[in-house]
This record gives C-alpha cells, structure tokens and sequence, in this order.
C-alpha cells in the first residue's frame, strides 16, 4: 500500500494536489466569465432566525416568507416543514411548505450573475451549500441578502450579514450544483 505522505516522495502528490485543487476553484460559478460586482447590494427587512441546530431549513424559509409577505416564524416553519430524521430538511420540502402558505416558490441552479440579479431586484434566495470535505457531505442552508466586490452577504447558522468571500461561497455552492430556492409574494413572481 502506498502512503502519499512519506517524506519526499510526498512533495510531488502535495504539488500535484495543490495545483489540481486550485484549478477547481476557476470557474466556480458555472461561468468561467464570472466577475463579481462593482458595488454593494443589501436587501433590508429580511428576518433573521439564528439556529444552530439542524432547523437551517425551516429558518432560511421561515425568513424569505416572511419577507415576502407571508409572516412566518421559526416554530411554524418547523412544524410545516417535514425533516428528514436527524440530517435537517431537503429543498423539496422548503419549496411545498412554502407554496402551502400561498407563495410563489420554485427551486432552479442558479448561476452568480442570477443570483446577483435577484438581490438587485430584492429577492432573498435561499441557497445550499456544502461545507463537508473528502466526499463527506455537511450540507447547509442560507439566505443570500446581498453582495458586495468581495463577496456575498447571507444570514447564516448564528450570523446574520456574514460576508462570505466569492471564491469561498462559490466553491461550497458549486458541490451543491448552484442549488437555489426564490420565494416571492403574490404580483412578484417573475
């Protein structure tokens, strides 16, 4: 059996990996011409619902239906929201728990510059991403409430207005294939 981490026989495999893990990181968008945005977007009064558990789903949907004019609080987006056993909610589930309350919701891959187009227009989306590494998957829900020249502003776990650099959040949501749910009130869809 071979170690890859034997002294210098080592050093090639750690260069070779290095090189290979830095060309995954170009292109991460789904468009290798991405360029992320001049100026600073921030989408106010969207509700933040800390959670440090495995509610990251009903919170982030909880949040955008409420923004989106359907009043909702954590515990009610819970209960509507089916789990999955102990590894949180699916985006399936947030998409019909959110078309119950009257809601216009659909999830889609969304691409940066979608992504950007929606918070220009004021439309939080719901993102997954996937902060897991080695093939195991630790996948996460966010809201994504603005951007800026350095990188996207989300409600987050226990953050709300985490700046999350391009590089970092593109890479995460990319595993994910660029997962996006948009929820909109009734005359917004579109």
């Amino acid at each position: 059996m071979r170690t890859f981490f034997n002294g210098k026989s080592s050093i090639p495999w750690l260069l070779v990996s290095l090189l290979f893990l830095s060309g995954c990181l170009r292109g991460a968008s789904g468009a290798p011409s991405f360029v992320p945005p001049e100026d600073f977007r921030l989408i106010e009064g969207v509700p933040f619902f800390p959670d440090d558990s495995y509610l990251c789903g009903p919170a982030s949907v909880a949040a955008v239906l409420s923004h989106a004019g359907y009043p909702t609080t954590l515990d009610e987006a819970r209960r509507g929201v089916s789990a999955r056993g102990p590894g949180g909610s699916l985006g399936p589930d947030l998409v019909i728990y959110a078309r119950e309350r009257g809601a216009s919701a659909s999830f889609f891959s969304a691409s940066a510059e979608e992504l950007t187009e929606h918070i220009g227009r004021g439309v939080p989306l719901i993102v997954e991403v996937d902060y897991g590494f080695l093939g195991v998957v630790k996948a996460h829900f966010m809201v994504i409430v603005g951007y800026s020249p350095e990188g996207v502003v989300a409600n987050t776990g226990t953050t709300s207005g985490e700046l999350i650099p391009w590089a970092s959040f593109l890479s995460s949501w990319k595993k994910m294939a660029y997962f996006a749910i948009r929820v909109e009130g009734k005359g917004e869809a579109g």
